[in-house]
């Protein structure tokens, strides 16, 4: 019986320790969305510059270049197509 009350005291003294104050939850909630702006902002910032060396590539040819726009003009419409038939969405309760 005794271990088992110590056992319970240790257990409810890790919980009291881990508990933050509201200016450490804050402080952790800035960190996190200062971490979540860097990463978006290197990740944007690769494919800006995998973009814009790929049109460079496909850009010395005007053939190429008509191409590649017929051909993302053609996922376009292919999208709204399938959206457009696909029927709204079903919610389950």
């Amino acid at each position: 019986m005794q271990a088992i009350r110590h056992r319970h005291r240790t257990a409810l003294h890790d919980l009291r320790r881990v508990r933050l104050t509201w200016r450490r939850q804050t402080l952790q909630m800035l960190q996190l969305g200062l971490a979540f702006v860097v990463l978006a902002a290197i990740c944007d910032s690769v494919w800006v510059l995998a973009a814009s060396a790929e049109r460079a590539c496909f850009g010395s040819s005007p053939k190429r270049m008509a191409a590649l726009g017929a051909t993302g003009g053609g996922f376009v419409i292919a999208l709204g197509r399938a959206l457009l038939f696909s029927g709204p969405r079903q919610l389950s309760s």
